[in-house]
């Protein structure tokens, strides 16, 4: 993980330097974190998913379903085709504010090999996840507020910077964990111990 962030020579990969897809693997890893062949990618992204579901299990008072479809959310039939009814966010939580969010996670890589992607990722911190937060509420924001729920885009870079919507949902966890301590919620040293051990959690997840 380490000499991923680094950009080092990953020595696995020397080892075994064929992807799952049959193309050669660079030894920075850079293939890996994008092949949808041999489940690497959809594992981080369901580990990534759990680790959300148990920071949310925690707080008092919330309960978590986990990929619910939107038919079963109640999208009718006659409003949106069949398929979207099928889609399904990762969770929903019930929050102890009484605020019900619908959160869908993704981990996107900002390295391209397309110069002209790259060039525009390069231009400002964390433009990948900005982009990804675009295409995720894209894809169920309208639909989400048809329905009367909240969505919220849970976005990583493979590097560990997360998207700004992924920030505010700390945060807003954090405020609601707090709570747990008496008089906490207006603790801001609480909400700040409380924040660094999601990012912890996070962090070595991704």
């Amino acid at each position: 993980t380490v000499r991923l962030r680094l950009g080092l020579p990953i020595p696995e990969i020397k080892r075994n330097p064929i992807c799952a897809c049959g193309a050669t693997l660079d030894h920075e890893g850079q293939h890996a974190q994008t092949c949808g062949t041999g489940g690497g990618v959809w594992w981080r992204h369901e580990q990534m998913k759990d680790a959300f579901c148990s920071l949310l299990q925690g707080l008092r008072h919330c309960y978590v379903t986990r990929e619910p479809t939107f038919g079963q959310l109640g999208l009718s039939t006659p409003t949106r085709l069949v398929n979207e009814r099928q889609k399904r966010p990762d969770f929903l939580a019930g929050l102890p504010s009484g605020d019900t969010v619908l959160g869908d996670v993704a981990v996107t890589h900002p390295f391209s090999i397309d110069a002209n992607r790259l060039r525009r990722f390069a231009k400002t911190a964390g433009s990948a996840a900005k982009a990804m937060e675009k295409v995720k509420n894209d894809r169920y924001g309208e639909i989400c507020h048809e329905i009367g729920f909240r969505f919220v885009p849970l976005v990583f870079e493979t590097y560990g910077r997360p998207g700004e919507g992924t920030i505010r949902f700390l945060k807003e966890i954090a405020k609601l964990g707090a709570g747990r301590v008496r008089g906490g919620e207006g603790d801001e040293a609480v909400q700040t111990r409380l924040m660094d051990r999601y990012y912890k959690v996070l962090s070595c997840t991704l």
